[in-house]
């Protein structure tokens, strides 16, 4: 059978008409604004939320970090406090300083920033079971960014000892540091040490590194070995950020973050991008979703937006994200 040439003009037409919308669904699949779902500035115990600096998902609930009251708080699905963990002294056990923790084995480890140890809770106590120093030689470290911890060890992103990461066991001993890291034209050691923390993560028999300072994801062994690294680019969020910090000026022991928060969820790693053209009108609701894949370099998966303007920290599950809006002092619970 024999078409008119007219036949294939229009096909032409139809084609490229649905090309174009395919391509347009895609693009505001991946540039999408989530809704809150729930809001509060106020828990339960009718405390409000003021200094949160860690969220984090385990086993059905939600786990907050509030510095301002030195305790881990324990949330349901609903958002409303089923535990607390931990309080504000100078007694052992107590916080001086919270801010990240992290989960083994149902025992929760959280950094006691002022006193450089790691308070150790169970489900079943509200106080710390256990008190682990962290080594001397890391003393210096930045104890605000996420670490993980296995069986046996903690793991630390810590650039000021020459190596981007040390282990130690839950003695307190210093038993391995591995990474690079890289030096920078000024040789200063404050620095070197700046410019190389990282946000660590584990997963199977990989550990996840993430620069704060550049845009890039790096997968080792854990005996060090560089698995791959993965630059992250022609992204417009990234390229923003890069123009901005490249437009400011030189000034010693100033650097300047590419991510307010990074989170893993289920081989999914989530980037809470800071993005803005100008320094009163910057922002930290952007977050890049990226697939882990064995041990294949990270493929781009997503974009979405948040609906608030700054974020402090964000935790994601299969159907929610829960972040900390700074500006407004309250949780968002924020549907998928």
């Amino acid at each position: 059978m024999k078409f008119p040439i007219r036949y294939f003009f229009f096909m032409k037409i139809i084609i490229y008409f649905l090309t174009l919308l395919f391509l347009v669904q895609c693009n505001s699949k991946e540039n999408s604004t989530l809704s809150v779902k729930r809001k509060l500035s106020h828990l339960s115990d009718s405390s409000f939320v003021t200094d949160v600096r860690s969220i984090d998902f385990y086993k059905g609930h939600y786990f907050i970090s509030d510095n301002k009251r030195g305790q881990i708080l324990e949330l349901d699905s609903a958002l409303e406090i089923k535990s607390t963990f931990g309080s504000l002294g100078s007694k052992d056990g107590e916080f001086k300083g919270l801010t990240r923790f992290s989960f083994c084995n149902d025992t929760i480890f959280a950094i006691n920033h002022g006193k450089k140890k790691i308070e150790c809770f169970t489900f079943d106590y509200p106080k710390s079971v256990k008190t682990i120093a962290i080594p001397e030689d890391m003393a210096g470290t930045r104890l605000d960014f996420r670490f993980f911890v296995t069986d046996k060890r903690i793991f630390l992103s810590t650039p000021e000892t020459g190596k981007t990461i040390s282990s130690f066991d839950r003695s307190g001993i210093l038993r391995e540091q591995v990474g690079d890291v890289t030096e920078y034209a000024s040789h200063d050691p404050f620095d070197t040490a700046i410019r190389n923390i990282k946000w660590l993560f584990s997963t199977g028999n990989r550990m996840i590194s993430v620069s704060d300072v550049s845009p890039e994801i790096q997968a080792l062994d854990f005996s060090g070995q560089v698995i791959y690294k993965h630059k992250i680019n022609e992204n417009q969020s990234i390229d923003e950020r890069t123009k901005f910090i490249s437009k400011q000026p030189v000034q010693e022991h100033v650097t300047y973050s590419y991510f307010r928060d990074v989170y893993l969820s289920n081989d999914k790693l989530y980037l809470l991008c800071i993005t803005g053209k100008e320094k009163g009108a910057l922002n930290a609701n952007t977050v890049l979703i990226f697939d882990l894949i064995d041990d294949k370099p990270p493929v781009f998966r997503n974009e979405i937006q948040l609906p608030g303007r700054w974020y402090a920290s964000i935790c994601v599950n299969d159907k929610h994200i829960l972040a900390f809006e700074s500006t407004k002092n309250e949780l968002q619970l924020i549907k998928l």
